[in-house]
């Protein structure tokens, strides 16, 4: 017995299973698994923990979700938040909606040093784990940039 698909053309029973399974599993996972192929999804929360590991007790952090990044990976930003903030420090960002975060953590004042650790999960995730010692060497802080691609069919 022989079927036509769409096109008119004559498909086999056994091969007419198989495309169709094939198409629904690219189905499935252009709807909801993406996330499963890539390691990438919507992202709601980002949360920012920063521990001391030696003398000093606040540092300055830059966040922003409103930046660019140029050819040479320089983080150009356009709106940021700039804030003193005392150590241990932890705070959640929202991201809905939102498809970037920056955050950088730097000495408290110009000449300072201090030993931190700086963590950020995203939805329960780790993405950044690092230490330290602020406003030593170059570039003297710690920066992490999260930017989500939305790949284009």
């Amino acid at each position: 017995m022989k079927r036509f698909g769409a096109g008119g053309c004559a498909v086999s029973p056994r091969w007419g299973r198989a495309v169709a399974a094939g198409a629904a599993g690219l189905w499935f996972a252009l709807l909801g698994g993406c996330d499963g192929i890539t390691g990438s999804g919507d992202r709601d929360q980002a949360e920012v923990a920063i521990q001391r590991l030696g003398p000093g007790d606040s540092v300055t952090l830059v966040t922003s979700t409103d930046f660019s990044v140029g050819g040479g990976g320089e983080v150009i930003l356009i709106r940021s938040d700039t804030q003193r903030v005392r150590l241990p420090f932890l705070r959640g960002y929202s991201l809905e909606s939102l498809d970037r975060f920056f955050v950088e953590a730097g000495p408290a004042v110009s000449g300072d040093t201090t030993s931190i650790r700086m963590e950020v999960t995203i939805d329960g995730r780790d993405w950044y784990d690092e230490q330290a010692t602020l406003g030593v060497g170059d570039p003297g802080v710690l920066a992490f940039v999260y930017r989500f691609n939305v790949p284009r069919f």
